[in-house]
């Protein structure tokens, strides 16, 4: 794929200092020792997406609060049943379980949590030991699920709690498993949540809180549907734990009270509310340090293994990293993309009856959003080729004319250079998309919340299968059953005459692995794109960029930057998707911490009530002294309180009961005068 600067308009650089502003993300370590009686914890997770082991530290830490005199709620914002081998293989039931075995309160139904069709929600719902509160979809003129509920605190605060799904899942799930349902949306959303919070209040609610499946993403801003715009529409209600749009933040881009912790428990949300029905604090725990509760670590352990099994056996080996970064899949040619649409290419090629007997020039397009994960360097497993498509799309073949492909090209590409779920990966195809134009937003495709474009602006088709493209000319489309559906931005593809191939894409990459490739995805054919897309950019610079309330450092080639980077006279990191880290990093064996902003301390940090010290290079100080204050393994100060003199190898110092130590002064001590340095060693003992 190529990219071409454009002559006029600039990217949005800005500086990462400016995330906090945007985007504040409190993140902490652990729960803060101290006395909780009397208060409500609410603790939140959100599109889990099968990641089962992180239920056992959300239990642990539920338990943390309760023994430090909290009650404690447990909800979930949606997408917990999708998304991994452990949770797809049991249709969703194994989330089930683990929700259970952890005592999930109240839960919102996410987009994916339709994606065993509504039958499987059913079960789910059947299943489930906690509410599912939803109250945005009808089915038959009825709500499908009980819109609100109060919960009323053991210190009397009543609770009033709402849920709202994303109307995506009309066009991010298969048409046929949300047929005859209605999402209110835009306008309607917006009334829904004002009448909730409404109804709630009257019913005699100290606190509203909103659990959306909503998401801040921008291709949800057109027709309103995110949570920022549900809270200006509803600024009566008090918090919104939202889902949907994987984006980690303690609050809103305008300061709103809205909170979601990214995606796969990286973060547990926690809320906490006073007798006086006050939200008193809200942030997120880093979850990767937390204890594990050691009946639901068992129970997960016990769930996978009924998976791993099967599924861990190697298939094959890669010599490059296939890609698995959501942003990148969905905006650009990935070589992820070319290894699946290689796939699907190669297996109808060798089941030609799937073409019904058609002979002419092929396409074939997958949903950036239906790669889930990336296929690492090394040996490849059965359980990461499923991870990589893990919803059970089937193979579908059908026929376009070439203005229906060109439509088809210019709406699903209407965010480049932002993402879309619905951007195709292709390949037979060789296209232009200049995101230097505008996208002519026409009328609204049926049942979906995408827009046909009036005209085509955006989008050039140069060749397919190495012949000029012909607006008038019949092309072969290889495709999933989700997209044959009109699935996502597809809404051309429906009703079309289809052939099904009936096999689940997990298996087709596997079998193109070991019977077409010999087990070996090589450099040769992976470490590069293809370059069958060309995308038009206006002119970028380097630097700073935030994406869904992350941060991103770009550099000159247009890559983003991951490790460390010294920018303006300060130290950041940049995690391995290019996301500006924040919180406790451990690297290379050493502990550092990153603010709010991003920027690396140095110096005295105190940090969920203990204090650390860290060196001039940014390393927490462990198992040594420090101006007078012993630092343990773990780096928290601690020192046993009485007056003293102390002593190591570099000098003697003087502490009190209170920590208190001389420095760079001369104090009388017991009647005799002493002399203390800059660092607190005695000059004169």
């Amino acid at each position: 794929m190529m990219f071409i600067l454009g002559v006029f308009l600039l990217l949005g650089i800005t500086s990462p200092v400016m995330a906090a502003e945007e985007y504040p993300q409190d993140i902490r370590t652990a729960a803060e020792e101290k006395d909780y009686s009397g208060k409500l914890v609410i603790l939140h997770t959100n599109d889990v997406h099968g990641a089962l082991e992180g239920y056992a530290r959300l239990a642990a830490l539920a338990e943390k609060y309760r023994e430090m005199g909290a009650e404690v709620l447990i909800v979930d914002a949606g997408d917990f049943s999708q998304g991994s081998i452990y949770v797809n293989l049991s249709a969703g039931m194994n989330a089930v379980k683990m929700m259970n075995a952890v005592g999930y309160d109240f839960v919102v139904m996410g987009n994916h949590d339709f994606d065993n069709s509504q039958a499987g929600a059913a079960k789910i719902k059947e299943e489930a030991e906690f509410s599912i509160l939803c109250a945005n979809i009808e089915k038959d003129g009825r709500l499908l699920y009980d819109p609100d509920r109060i919960f009323t605190a053991k210190n009397g605060v009543k609770i009033g709690l709402f849920g709202l799904d994303t109307p995506e899942t009309l066009s991010k799930c298969k048409p046929d498993y949300v047929n005859g349902l209605t999402f209110y949306q835009g306008d309607e959303l917006a009334e829904c949540a004002r009448k909730e919070t409404e109804k709630l209040r009257s019913e005699g609610a100290d606190l509203v809180i909103a659990m959306t499946h909503l998401g801040v993403s921008n291709e949800s801003a057109p027709d309103k549907n995110r949570s920022l715009d549900v809270y200006k529409a509803a600024p009566g209600i008090d918090f919104i734990i939202d889902g949907h749009s994987h984006t980690v933040m303690t609050e809103g881009a305008g300061h709103e009270p809205i909170q979601s912790t990214g995606t796969k428990f990286a973060y547990i949300g926690v809320v906490i509310i006073d007798k006086d029905a006050k939200v008193t604090e809200h942030f997120l725990i880093n979850s990767e340090e937390l204890p594990s509760d050691e009946a639901v670590a068992a129970l997960a352990n016990e769930l996978k293994d009924e998976v791993d099994n099967v599924y861990k056996e190697v298939a094959g080996t890669s010599e490059v990293t296939l890609e698995g970064d959501r942003t990148l899949n969905r905006s650009r040619e990935t070589n992820s993309g070319d290894f699946i649409t290689d796939a699907m290419a190669w297996y109808v090629d060798n089941n030609s009856y799937l073409k019904g007997g058609f002979d002419g020039p092929l396409v074939t397009v997958v949903n950036g959003g239906a790669i889930r994960a990336a296929i690492p360097e090394g040996d490849v497993t059965k359980q990461q080729i499923f991870d990589v498509c893990p919803y059970g799309n089937t193979i579908y073949f059908l026929k376009l004319k070439g203005s229906e492909l060109l439509e088809f090209l210019e709406a699903s590409t209407f965010m480049v250079p932002d993402k879309l779920g619905g951007f195709p990966q292709t390949k037979g195809i060789r296209y232009t998309v200049d995101t230097t134009k505008s996208y002519d937003a026409g009328e609204l495709y049926p049942n979906t919340t995408y827009y046909r474009p009036a005209s085509i602006k955006r989008v050039s088709i140069q060749s397919v299968n190495g012949k000029a493209f012909d607006p008038d000319a019949t092309y072969g489309i290889i495709t999933t059953d989700f997209l044959a559906d009109g699935g996502d931005v597809a809404y051309v593809f429906a009703g079309k005459e289809a052939i099904s191939g009936a096999v689940p894409l997990d298996e087709i990459l596997e079998s193109y692995l070991v019977e077409a490739l010999d087990k070996k995805i090589t450099k040769a054919a992976y470490g590069e794109v293809r370059g069958d897309l060309t995308i038009i950019l206006p002119p970028a610079e380097s630097g700073w960029k935030k994406e869904e309330g992350s941060w991103y450092y770009y550099q000159e080639d247009g890559s983003k930057k991951t490790g460390w980077l010294r920018d303006n006279g300060k130290w950041y990191y940049l995690n391995a998707d290019g996301v500006m880290k924040t919180g406790w990093l451990r690297n290379k064996g050493k502990w550092y911490f990153l603010g709010a902003n991003g920027a690396m301390k140095t110096g005295w940090l105190r940090d969920n009530g203990k204090w650390y010290y860290l060196r001039k290079d940014g390393s927490m100080a462990e198992s040594e002294w420090r101006q007078g204050f012993w630092l343990g393994k773990n780096g928290s100060w601690s020192y046993i309180p009485r007056a003293s003199w102390r002593r190591n190898s570099k000098g003697w110092w003087y502490e009190d009961t209170s920590g208190w130590y001389a420095v760079n002064s001369t104090y009388i001590i017991d009647g005799v005068s002493y002399t203390f340095d800059a660092k607190g060693y005695c000059v004169n003992p």
